[in-house]
Formats: structure tokens, sequence, C-alpha cells
């Protein structure tokens, strides 16, 4: 079994880029992928919120050693988004476990079933089909929470009765005051 650490492993070709999935895929070794793994279904989608410049420079490194832990994968995102919300990593854990407690935990996944949204491609070994969910689940929920963080604060309609409320009171003011 894999641990990940908790100081990032630096990547060469990563584009600079600090979100959270990121950031947990950096965390857990390059591994050997198995002789007879499939990559015509690999469901590698690098997503543009992630990172903008994921596009043009993304990649996947056919080679022997690409592979990640889908284990050590699970505790490094995990850990990372208990960080992100302040949260413990267990309840974080215990939360997506919930998820996907309808999944497998024993029968192994296929490589299609755990989408790849970072830029750089790394194959995903020894998941079932829980460990497959949990990861899914925890990626998105960390896509969701930085396009939510970054998105852009709109003034809400309640404010905005109140500043108009708030010149036609002043308005009202300067009118009798002076007329």
């Amino acid at each position: 079994m894999y641990h990940y650490s908790e100081s990032t492993i630096p990547i060469s070709d990563l584009v600079g880029n600090t979100d959270v999935i990121t950031k947990s895929y950096n965390q857990c070794p390059y591994i050997h992928v198995r002789d007879s793994t499939n990559i015509n279904y690999m469901n590698f989608r690098p997503d543009l919120s992630l990172n903008p410049n994921c596009a043009p420079n993304s990649n996947f490194r056919a080679e022997q050693k690409n592979g990640i832990d889908g284990n050590c994968l699970v505790g490094a995102l995990a850990t990372n988004i208990a960080k992100l919300l302040s949260e413990k990593k267990s309840n974080i854990r215990d939360k997506f476990m919930a998820q996907c407690a309808h999944k497998d935990p024993t029968h192994v996944a296929s490589i299609i079933d755990t989408v790849i949204p970072i830029c750089n491609a790394r194959i995903i070994q020894g998941a079932t089909d829980m460990t497959s969910c949990m990861i899914n689940s925890m990626q998105n929920f960390a896509i969701d929470e930085k396009k939510m963080r970054t998105a852009p604060i709109s003034a809400s309609p309640l404010l905005f009765g109140l500043f108009i409320f708030s010149i036609i009171i002043i308005l009202f003011v300067i009118i009798i005051k002076y007329f």
C-alpha cells in the first residue's frame, strides 16, 4: 500500500497549478503501471476551471512508471479537502465513503471508471469500484468548491434594494432641506 507525504513531489512538466486535485495527485508517488492496462478508454478530461492553461499544455506520458495508487489518491484528496474546509480528514473520508457505500469495495474498477481532470494524466492503479467512486466524488467536490470560491461576487437583490432606498432617502433629505 502506498502512502502520500505531506510535501508536494515536484513534477517538472506540471503547469503552475496549486488546486486541491493537482496537489493531491502530486503528493502520491509514481508507481509502475500493470502491463495489461488498456488506455483506449482512459477517462482523461483536463478541467479548465482547475487550470486555464491546461488545454494547450495537457499531456499523457506513455511510460511504465506513470501510475498512481488509488488509495493514496483518496487519502491525499481527503487531507487536502479537509484543510480547505478546516475539517478533520476522517470526517471528509467518511462523508465520501458514505456517498459511495453502494459501490463494491472489492471489485477492481475499470480504467474508464475514474475521471482524470488534471493537466498531466496518470493511470490510477489498484482502485476498486468504491475507491473510484470516492475519487470522482472528491474531485467533483473540489472542482465545485474552487468554482464557488473563485466566482465573482454578485450583489444580492436585497443589497441592491437597500442601496436604492438609501439614495431615495438622501435625495428626499436634500429636497426638503434646500427647497
